[in-house]
């Protein structure tokens, strides 16, 4: 499978969404590790993983934040922060937060040392023409989206991936993804 735009799903909290997500083609997988999914269950989920990079999201980062599993050979080495705390430098970072917050928090982000991959926009209706453009000339911009109608207003402005969110599941192996699978299936490149 590919995908016409980088797609990032998050707060994956089991094997399935993960699982369809790698098959799918995306371009990163994001953990609540320690906020609704556990060291042990994660292990498990990576077991089965190939593909994406795997995040671990987290509320804010520490001063001298490391992976919280070097003894994994899928050893998360991305962080995605909601909050801008102290960044360390030798952490690749994914920052999320409404367009505002971003743009607040912009001449901080810029003169940092630490590598961010990317500012993720949790909150696309925060957005205005003027936040993308500011913050599309600094970082690539990922926006989250939570319908297939969302990708159409998005579509003439400059962004460079999207964000989605995984859900639970009815029970082990039993889910229903709805509308991840339509915008999935709708960012499809034809072959």
């Amino acid at each position: 499978m590919a995908l016409r735009i980088p797609v990032k799903i998050g707060n994956i909290t089991n094997l399935s969404d993960a699982r369809y997500g790698a098959g799918m083609g995306v371009d990163y997988l994001g953990f609540p590790i320690g906020h609704g999914l556990s060291l042990e269950k994660f292990k498990d989920i990576a077991g089965w993983l190939s593909g994406p990079q795997l995040i671990v999201e987290v509320e804010e980062l520490d001063p001298g934040w490391q992976p919280p599993l070097p003894d994994l050979i899928y050893q998360i080495d991305v962080a995605q922060a909601n909050a801008i705390g102290s960044l360390a430098p030798t952490t690749r970072l994914v920052i999320s937060g409404t367009g505002p917050e971003l743009l607040n928090a912009l001449p901080y982000l810029e003169s940092t040392e630490a590598e961010i991959l990317f500012l993720e926009v949790t909150d696309p209706n925060s957005l205005e023409n003027i936040h993308l453009d500011r913050l599309a000339g600094s970082f690539n911009v990922w926006i989250a989206v939570t319908n297939t109608s969302e990708l159409d207003r998005l579509a003439q402005r400059p962004f460079y991936g999207i964000a989605l969110r995984g859900s639970e599941e009815a029970r082990t192996g039993l889910k229903d993804y709805g509308t991840l699978a339509e915008i999935l299936e709708t960012l499809e490149v034809n072959s």
